[in-house]
């Protein structure tokens, strides 16, 4: 029991040295003596200044004067620990700095502090600190944190240090460089089933080979031969990352026809994180990458039946050989008669000539049985419905219901008694005001009801039903739709536990996270979707066939078909 106490609180140490230098509330911990509560924010000697972080620009040399105002909201006073390290952002896009184990070799060595502040209980002290740029410190952005810390007891030697703090950036003058260097794979999946559509599955990565923060949106272009079923789709959009990081990401292509080959092109444009820098000239990172999509599923279909008509010329050949070799034992039985005596009729010796027709029927309906088959394949694919994939990170799957946008009724009168009035919301007014949520918000702790890794997709104006539970009903909720967050309205958790938002007829085309928030801007839910051209309507999520999937499958048979055909024919032809 003590060595599971001791690796549960080693998790939980990981855990908080990992996310608690952002924290904006105050932060608790427990200790021996209690728990402790306690922030930490930029200011002056005389308290808080309403910062969040620390961002100057310095020349080479210069120093910097801060403060970090600790504020202990306990009713005990505690000593805390003062560190400063290097910075990064993680892959939700988020500010942290380097945990107590690792050493710090950039800017988190610039900082001075005090080692530790002793703050009574409900009061608040100001720490200053200083950042001395070195003298061949190189232009562009330096990231780096200060926090404060506490240590409680656990089992035995194991500890837990709880640490809050915020950011101190610094930027260099000089030439700033805004340069990304992308990468990107494929990878096909094909079906068993020749007359179902397979995925594809594009993994990508973007560096930032500059000396600046920078945000970029990555976009995947994805086509066949000369061009063939090209189409493009938004990636995850970065919002920061820091010079020398990488972002990776994965997105799922669905209803893709195996084309022998697939082209995939990634291109993404260094885009400045303020206003007041300005990247346009900057050069977009672009890459290309070719991987293989082989039929084989089509092929070894289209291999049996070569085999079955093989076969069936084969037996035509020998059967003629067979006839011809009758007529001509019956010919010489004939003319030996008719030396030996009367001459016998031809009807007599014509029925040892003539091929028994219960043969020539068996195969007749062979060769109809094969093509009555190759076209039921076809036809009984479209009623089959398939079950979305499990999402691996859990045992939640998505039941999204995606319709499209209904054709406008003509006016009807209204009934004489009123309607029942709408159900009250319970959080907030309306979603004017709401908050938009940031996409650094967005984690899979919140995916709510919505967690699912089936990807989405929806036309431009069409309607989005989606479940967030039966604890919502009768409340009012917002529906957002990123990249950049665009309000759906607001709608009413329905008796089922359902809500449902329109897309906007002009939402850009390409991937794209469904948000929904309460009306104080808290994330409920949120799920991957694709928003396809109005013109070209996409299938629900719950049936994976529809006609322009099985185009290719249709077209394949089609040709298996009129090949097949062809062959009989011209074989039944010269058979007679």
């Amino acid at each position: 029991m003590r060595t599971v106490s001791s690796l549960i609180a080693a998790a939980a140490a990981f855990a908080v040295l990992l996310t608690s230098p952002l924290l904006a509330e105050p932060a608790v911990a427990a200790t021996e003596e209690g728990p402790v509560t306690w922030s930490v924010r930029p200011g002056d000697e005389n308290g808080e200044d309403g910062r969040s972080w620390v961002e100057w620009e310095a020349e080479p040399g210069e120093v910097l004067s801060e403060h970090m105002v600790v504020t202990n909201h306990s009713r005990r006073d505690v000593e805390f620990r003062l560190t400063s390290a290097d910075g990064y952002f993680t892959e939700t896009g988020r500010f942290n700095m380097l945990a107590g184990d690792q050493v710090s070799v950039a800017a988190g060595t610039w900082i001075d502090l005090p080692e530790s502040v002793v703050v009574p209980a409900g009061a608040s002290e100001a720490v200053p600190f200083t950042v001395t740029v070195p003298d061949d410190a190189g232009p562009g952005d330096h990231p780096a944190g200060v926090a404060a810390s506490i240590r409680s007891a656990g089992d035995g030697t194991l500890g837990v240090e709880s640490r809050v703090g915020f950011r101190v950036m610094t930027r260099v003058t000089g030439d700033l460089v805004a340069q990304l260097s992308v990468a990107a794979t494929g990878a096909y999946a094909g079906m068993a089933n020749p007359f179902e559509a397979g995925s594809v599955d594009i993994a990508y990565e973007v560096s930032n080979t500059g000396n600046t923060r920078l945000r970029a949106q990555p976009e995947i272009s994805l086509s066949g031969p000369f061009g063939i079923a090209a189409r493009t789709i938004t990636g995850e959009q970065i919002g920061e990352i820091a010079p020398g990081e990488t972002r990776r990401g994965v997105v799922r292509v669905p209803s893709v026809w195996p084309l022998f080959t697939y082209d995939v092109t990634l291109h993404a444009q260094p885009e400045a994180v303020s206003d007041d820098l300005d990247f346009d000239e900057a050069a977009p990172a672009t890459a290309q990458a070719t991987f293989l999509a082989m039929p084989w599923s089509q092929l070894a279909t289209l291999g049996v039946g070569a085999l079955l008509l093989t076969w069936t010329v084969w037996r035509r050949r020998h059967e003629k050989q067979k006839t011809e070799r009758l007529i001509e034992q019956a010919r010489a039985e004939a003319l030996a008669g008719a030396s030996a005596g009367p001459p016998q009729s031809a009807a007599s010796a014509q029925p040892a000539a003539t091929p028994p027709p219960s043969r020539r029927a068996a195969r007749t309906s062979a060769g109809l049985a094969l093509i009555g088959l190759l076209a039921a394949g076809q036809l009984l694919q479209a009623p089959v419905a398939q079950a979305a994939d499990g999402d691996s990170r859990s045992g939640v799957d998505l039941n999204v219901e995606i319709t499209p946008e209904p054709t406008p009724e003509p006016p009807v009168t209204p009934p004489a008694t009123p309607p029942a009035p709408e159900p009250e919301p319970t959080h907030g007014v309306d979603c004017v005001s709401a908050p938009a949520p940031a996409a650094a918000q967005l984690h899979d702790d919140n995916r709510g009801a919505l967690r699912s890794s089936t990807l989405l997709s929806v036309p431009q104006g069409g309607t989005i039903t989606a479940p967030v539970g039966r604890d919502y009903v009768g409340e009012l909720l917002c529906g957002w739709l990123f990249s950049s967050p665009t309000s759906l309205g607001s709608d009413t958790v329905t008796a089922d536990g359902s809500v449902t938002f329109t897309v906007p007829i002009d939402a850009p085309t390409g991937m794209h996270r469904l948000v929904i928030t309460d009306t104080s801007g808290t994330i409920l839910a949120w799920t991957e979707a694709t928003v396809t051209p109005a013109s070209a309507p996409s299938p629900a999520p719950s049936l994976p066939l529809t006609g322009g999937q099985i185009a290719w499958g249709v077209a394949l048979g089609a040709v298996a078909l009129i090949v097949l055909g062809g062959m009989l024919t011209a074989t039944r032809r010269r058979t007679v």
